[in-house]
């Protein structure tokens, strides 16, 4: 199985306040026909040494297939944003479909690359490459 990476651009708007500057604005584009999408994000809160994940699924018409949030124990941002996505592939293994995981970490999204790590992290994203490769299509953007 090939994991895929995809990259996807953003719209740029200008705003009308007293200075004109450029915004960048993303917006949510639906997978391909017969894919789905996971959108998923984090919070991380470093007093409390946890936080929350949040995950909707979708198809290509944006109909939701399901949804899920839960309360985490992480070490950092990057642990909260990663735990996140090991949750969406545990739950993407029973929908039998072609995956799409967007989250807005490009970080994280370069340590599931080959030859590439976060040491504080790592168990996780071993966790989540061996989830991903348990599904026959998956990509994450």
């Amino acid at each position: 199985m090939e994991i895929e990476f995809v990259e996807i651009a953003e719209e740029s708007s200008t705003s009308s306040t007293m200075k004109r500057r450029s915004v960048r604005r993303a917006t949510w584009r639906p997978p391909l026909a017969r894919w789905v999408k996971y959108n998923i994000d984090a919070s991380f809160v470093e007093v409390h040494f946890g936080g929350a994940t949040t995950a909707i699924l979708r198809d290509h018409t944006k109909n939701l297939f399901t949804d899920s949030n839960s309360k985490i124990a992480a070490t950092s941002p990057f642990a909260a944003k990663a735990l996140a996505v090991r949750e969406a592939l545990i739950m993407a293994k029973t929908f039998k479909k072609r995956i799409i995981i967007e989250f807005d970490s490009l970080i994280l999204i370069q340590a599931l690359k080959p030859q590439a790590s976060i040491v504080e992290i790592q168990v996780i994203l071993d966790d989540i490459l061996d989830l991903a490769r348990s599904i026959s299509n998956c990509g994450f953007t």
